[in-house]
């Protein structure tokens, strides 16, 4: 269907995606602002004494089933890290759990999205209640 000048342009501008990818990924700033923010997420401490809410609320947050969310209560309690760091890894090491590739991607994805939680979203987490 495609002509041979579209999947020209289409590679193009794949490249030119990949380049910009690359060289964001080597550049010094970049990766030490990211850096410093996921450090930054272990000075963020979960607050709540109950980590079955804390996990309630980040599962509802991020559409977690109840399977995955007993799978990242027991890799936030196992790990032993009560952090936004934590939570990020509990949700990681979730996703090894998860038979299904393209659902083990998604929570990988939202692994990474706790780190980008705003304070707020994040204060209501760590305090549930």
């Amino acid at each position: 269907m495609l002509t041979d000048e579209t999947k020209r342009k289409t590679q193009v501008a794949t490249m030119a995606q990949l380049v910009d990818v690359t060289r964001a990924a080597f550049d010094r700033v970049q990766f030490d602002a990211l850096a410093s923010k996921v450090e930054g997420t272990q000075t963020d401490k979960i607050e709540s004494d109950d980590l079955v809410k804390v996990v309630t609320m980040a599962a509802k947050t991020f559409g977690l089933n109840e399977v995955e969310g007993k799978s990242v209560l027991k890799e936030l309690a196992s790990g032993g890290d009560l952090s936004r760091f934590g939570l990020y890894n509990a949700i990681t090491a979730a996703s090894q759990n998860v038979d299904d590739y393209d659902r083990a991607t998604d929570l990988e994805r939202i692994g990474a999205q706790v780190i980008e939680l705003p304070s707020a979203t994040w204060q209501q987490i760590a305090r549930a209640a």
